[in-house]
């Protein structure tokens, strides 16, 4: 069981719990705020799940990418 922190994004208040430490799960919360920020100035008129919908796709695809990235390396070694 992790740590219970607060967190406010996009002026949403909540509490989450994490395993990471408080300043690298507050990184986390900044890069998530951020990627929701720049889909929302890009696309000022599309509803607020859609925006959250294109965050996680493009949070996936990064995922996606890294562990395909891995694998590769790994396949190397």
């Amino acid at each position: 069981m992790g740590e219970i922190i607060s967190v406010e994004i996009m002026g949403n208040k909540m509490d989450i719990e994490t395993t990471m430490n408080r300043e690298d799960a507050m990184k986390v919360v900044s890069y998530v705020e951020n990627l929701i920020k720049d889909i929302k100035g890009n696309n000022p008129f599309i509803p607020y799940t859609t925006v959250l919908t294109i965050a996680a796709l493009n949070l996936a695809e990064e995922i996606f990418v890294i562990k395909n990235k891995l694998k590769e390396l790994e396949s190397m070694v």
